[in-house]
């Protein structure tokens, strides 16, 4: 799973510095270029009910900065976003469309 840079600059006022230290080294979120994503899975479905797991956790919900106190609708709009994926070889389609199923040509 990768994140995309239009999902990253929606989320990253919300959320702030996504910055952290390991072994002396600071790390943190890389985006994702959009046409670098090969697969797009339709999440939305189910992002209602993953929300209501995510408010279950009230210990990590401070992670979330302030999309924590976003709207349900708000926020399922962003859950929405995820889903995206980078296919490292692929013989599906050659790279020349984003893919919507992460078992296509498996079947």
């Amino acid at each position: 799973m990768v994140d995309s840079e239009n999902f990253i600059n929606l989320i990253e006022p919300f959320i702030g510095d996504m910055t952290f230290h390991v072994d002396d080294q600071i790390r943190g979120e890389n985006p994702w270029k959009e046409w670098m994503i090969t697969t797009q899975v339709d999440t939305a479905d189910f992002c209602r009910i993953a929300w209501k797991a995510i408010q279950c956790h009230q210990s990590q919900l401070a992670t979330l900065g302030e999309l924590a106190n976003a709207h349900e609708d708000a926020a399922v709009a962003v859950l929405s976003m995820q889903g995206t994926f980078f296919r490292a070889f692929s013989l599906v389609n050659g790279g020349r469309e984003v893919e919507t199923d992460l078992f296509a040509g498996l079947r």
